[in-house]
């Protein structure tokens, strides 16, 4: 099997990367977009089309070591990020960084930052609704394996009473991630409005 030639890196243009550091903040676009994790991270300029020799601004992006390499690798035991995925997020966070900027501290209330301070509580908000969000999938999760176990014993005993009490109680379940899911796509529609 012959392998195919690396086509040559050609080191990005220092104004180019520069405005690629400056419109990301240092933020990993995947992160932000995957995880709501704002937070600076050390990582890497990526090259969107797999090809180094490609500098050019609209084909970078900057992601986290992690993300980079899961980017670039290629595996047939996992779907890889896509092309598309990572525009996607990349031009969230650039509004994001644009419309909030990041900083350690909270803005101080003032007549020309009032926006962007209720823009950035908001994701601050969001971003815990989206952790409480988790950990009740985590419970309803539990839930499920309790009641499906009670379901099957109840089956086996052919006590029908109980077992027709677990199916009520596995509709009720229902009947909450059907909330849950509604509450959370509101949440993530309201964040990436921002």
């Amino acid at each position: 099997m012959t392998r195919r030639p690396r086509q040559p890196r050609t080191r990005i243009n220092p104004a180019t990367e520069a405005a690629v550091l400056l419109k990301s903040a240092r933020r990993c676009c995947l992160c932000c977009y995957l995880r709501q994790d704002f937070a600076e991270k050390h990582g890497q300029i990526a090259h969107l089309d797999k090809n180094p020799a490609n500098g050019a601004e609209e084909n970078l992006a900057y992601l986290c070591l992690e993300h980079h390499s899961l980017y670039d690798s290629k595996t047939s035991q996992h779907k890889n990020y896509t092309f598309e995925e990572v525009t996607a997020a990349r031009a969230r966070l650039y509004h994001r960084v644009n419309v909030l900027g990041f900083t350690d501290a909270l803005p101080p209330t003032s007549p020309q930052n009032a926006a962007p301070r209720a823009m950035f509580l908001t994701a601050t908000a969001g971003r815990a609704e989206h952790e409480r969000f988790n950990a009740e999938w985590k419970q309803i999760v539990r839930e499920k394996k309790r009641i499906d176990r009670d379901l099957r014993r109840h089956l086996e005993a052919q006590d029908m009473e109980q077992a027709e009490y677990c199916q009520q109680k596995m509709e009720l379940l229902f009947t909450r991630i059907t909330e849950i899911v509604e509450r959370q796509f509101a949440v993530e529609q309201e964040l990436f409005r921002l």
